[in-house]
């Protein structure tokens, strides 16, 4: 049996679904593991990620997505497996982290319009998301766990755009969130048109783990869309060899 039908097999079978719904972007987003009740709901009773569950739900938002916590749960005995457990299951010592701060960056101090982080002279970091396929711990914008109606409000967006319209220095602009790409195909689109229509925007970059944590929302009918409007970089990170299966190896050959 390949990889890839053992991982889909396997994640079916987990989550009592079907294929076809198992293998569709949002009903992944739909059915993402996001508390301890959804983790009971699927029969899961380890001690210590019930422990993390319990320790951390009022700190960080928790967020799994079906297809990366099966991937998980099949290489769990694997020597690796820690490596990806650590990404993803929140662990009680979050708790008595006293270092870590919400916005480590300082960006919102760099913000001269909302969700528009403008650090250096030629480039902005574009916040236009607020979900994610999976909340990583590591995650240097926990800030956004406590603002609402970001997730590519068209207001904040029209008014990002009129500022990299009005900056003629801006050349570079990094479109982020949140992950960017967990919205509609038509809303990618929208921004793409606002940014390709500024003369001086030379560089469009996505940051997005997609093909890392939810490797089905590369379709085809977003790698279309998305090479109308080249030159476009996308930036994402694999973070240990264990990730990189059949169904992320499909999404970065279609892109």
């Amino acid at each position: 049996m390949t990889q890839k039908t053992s991982l889909t097999s396997f994640g079916t079978e987990l989550f009592r679904t079907t294929e076809d719904r198992f293998n569709n972007w949002r009903w992944q987003m739909k059915h993402q593991i996001q508390s301890l009740k959804d983790l009971e709901a699927i029969g899961f009773s380890d001690a210590g990620w019930i422990e993390g569950f319990s320790a951390t739900e009022d700190i960080f938002k928790i967020g799994i997505t079906p297809y990366y916590f099966a991937l998980m749960v099949m290489l769990k005995n694997s020597p690796g497996a820690r490596a990806i457990f650590q990404q993803a299951i929140p662990q009680k010592e979050e708790r008595f982290d006293r270092l870590g701060k919400k916005d480590p960056l300082e960006e919102k101090g760099h913000s001269p319009v909302p969700e528009v982080v403008h650090l250096y002279p030629d480039r902005v970091a574009f916040c236009v998301a607020m979900l994610c396929p999976v909340y990583c711990r590591y995650c240097y914008r926990k800030r956004r766990d406590e603002e609402e109606g970001l997730h590519f409000n068209r207001a904040i967006i029209k008014r990002g755009i009129d500022y990299i319209r009005s900056n003629r220095a801006i050349r570079d602009v990094l479109i982020t969130g949140g992950d960017p790409f967990i919205t509609s195909d038509e809303s990618l689109e929208y921004l793409l048109q606002e940014l390709r229509s500024i003369s001086h925007v030379e560089i469009v970059r996505f940051g997005t783990r997609t093909p890392v944590t939810l490797p089905y929302r590369i379709t085809e009918k977003l790698v279309n869309i998305l090479k109308q409007y080249h030159p476009i970089w996308l930036n994402t990170h694999f973070n240990c060899a264990e990730e990189i299966t059949p169904e992320a190896e499909q999404a970065l050959k279609l892109l």
